[in-house]
């Protein structure tokens, strides 16, 4: 029997475990739009969520509601407008400035999609619900930690205060 390197790893490999579930619960959810014969990707959900109830906004009101970078959300704004969900504008006072907002085809889209979005949330929560755990509270703490200090910091850290203390600190 295989071992699961990912699990054998431990916190080494937490990102990757992170990816790996996010691509098998991106991957079911992919799989419920295409079978609808929805036009739609997961990464576009965030912000069409968000745009059904607060349009328009700035790219950068985005980005920061989202905790998304501004580059990503552009990168994706520009995919979700190419399928013509979601219509750019430039800010009449300061040209640099996009706002998004849906088009009537991602107003009606997304309407058609909230009821199964409440059946993904529903059958989520029961995965989650079986773990025995509050995983949502866990990843809550994680982050929190991680505004306070990154990995990258406490890395750099600690490799300091090892060579400080004279320890062993190979490249």
């Amino acid at each position: 029997m295989d071992t699961d390197l990912l699990k054998e790893l431990g916190p080494l490999a937490f990102a990757s475990r992170l990816k790996r579930l996010s691509n098998r619960l991106m991957n079911d959810v992919s799989r419920i739009y295409e079978e609808n014969r929805f036009e739609f990707q997961p990464r576009w959900f965030l912000i069409a969520y968000l745009l059904k109830d607060e349009s328009p906004m700035s790219i950068t009101a985005i980005a920061k509601r989202l905790g998304l970078t501004h580059p990503y959300v552009i990168q994706v704004s520009k995919e979700m407008a190419a399928h013509q969900l979601i219509i750019p504008y430039a800010d009449k006072e300061d040209a640099r400035r996009t706002y998004l907002k849906l088009s009537p085809k991602g107003r009606k889209l997304t309407g058609k999609l909230e009821e199964f979005w409440i059946d993904i949330s529903q059958c989520t929560q029961q995965v989650i619900d079986a773990s025995g755990t509050d995983v949502l509270e866990g990843i809550t703490r994680i982050e929190e930690e991680l505004y306070k200090k990154s990995v990258y910091r406490r890395v750099i850290e600690l490799r300091k205060t090892r060579t400080q203390r004279g320890g062993s600190d190979a490249k």
